[in-house]
């Protein structure tokens, strides 16, 4: 049963190699190994090329830059596993990763499983994984993607998946946080989800990432445009989980309205504002943190507040 494994490379020199030698090293052999060289301006490129000529396992994609769902994108299309599971370039994974996954995914006949993983941070190690291993429905497993108690999280990396999941789903291209508009869709179509407390991931957060761009405009915007397309996909298929994707986008909403500096798109508030006035009947009453959503509701006229008033004070 040949698993392929998804690599996209991008400015990830001094971690490329320890990420494909993690993965060649795999107790279990029937891997195909697809590195995607996502246009990277370093030796990445022939670093990749090197490993081909020796391993056959290794399939090599040149491609121009364009982004993380992009380079997983281009994998998707030629990939031949049964199985897929992906790895980010600048991190590595457990000797058993794939052969625990696979045995995993067979023995509870999912579409679908979810592990554990390790954090790496400031040289501090985190596991995180689940309290309680156990089967979802695809409604359960979503609303963890949501409220997120449980690691049942967004990642793309930490998880292995029939390819039959993928025929009709891709990443969204140009977008921060892509695994956000994909993992739901992809548990949908999955409906059974076996999450596992095994850890077989190794993350590198680096502060310099796409992870360390929480607050800036495009991340927020990004986040926002997912989430909002994720919510109507919820009123159409899980209207029992609207409420908490109200939550998540209401204070998605706050942190932008507090960080987003004065240069800050028009059109982004224009997206709070039309989100807010579209679903004002159901945020209206329900709390937020022991707050009324209805404070949050009246924050949209403040952004415009802050632009009128930034026109003023710097108009020619």
């Amino acid at each position: 049963m040949l698993i392929s494994i998804i690599i996209p490379i991008y400015k990830v020199e001094p971690f490329i190699v320890r990420c494909i030698d993690s993965v060649l090293h795999q107790t279990y052999r029937d891997i195909e190994i697809i590195l995607v060289d996502d246009g990277s301006p370093d030796n990445c490129g022939k670093i990749c090329d090197e490993y081909a000529i020796k391993d056959s396992r290794i399939v090599v994609i040149h491609k121009e830059n364009g982004g993380l769902s992009s380079a997983r994108n281009a994998a998707l299309d030629i990939c031949k596993g049964e199985y897929i599971m992906f790895v980010d370039s600048d991190d590595y994974v457990e000797p058993d990763f794939c052969e625990i996954a696979l045995k995993t995914l067979n023995e509870k006949k999912v579409s679908c499983v979810s592990f554990g993983y390790y954090e790496f941070r400031n040289n501090q190690r985190t596991r995180y994984v689940t309290s309680q291993p156990r089967v979802l429905n695809a409604e359960e497993a979503i609303k963890q993607l949501i409220i997120r108690t449980d690691v049942v999280y967004n990642l793309a990396w930490n998880k292995i998946y029939h390819r039959s999941l993928f025929e009709t789903i891709r990443y969204p291209h140009g977008k921060l946080y892509e695994d956000n508009g994909t993992t739901y869709k992809l548990f949908h179509l999955a409906g059974r989800i076996y999450v596992t407390d095994i850890p077989l991931y190794n993350y590198i957060r680096r502060d310099e990432s796409i992870t360390g761009q929480a607050y800036s405009s495009r991340a927020i915007t990004d986040k926002f445009d997912l989430w909002y397309a994720r919510l109507l996909f919820l009123y159409a298929h899980y209207p029992n989980l609207t409420k908490a994707a109200h939550q998540q986008l209401l204070e998605l909403v706050q942190l932008g309205f507090v960080t987003l500096p004065w240069t800050s798109s028009q059109s982004l508030i224009e997206k709070f504002k039309q989100y807010l006035d579209t679903y004002k009947k159901d945020i209206i009453n329900f709390k937020l943190n022991g707050r009324l959503i209805s404070l949050y509701y009246y924050c949209y006229p403040l952004f415009y507040l802050r632009v009128s008033t930034y026109k003023f004070v710097h108009r020619k």
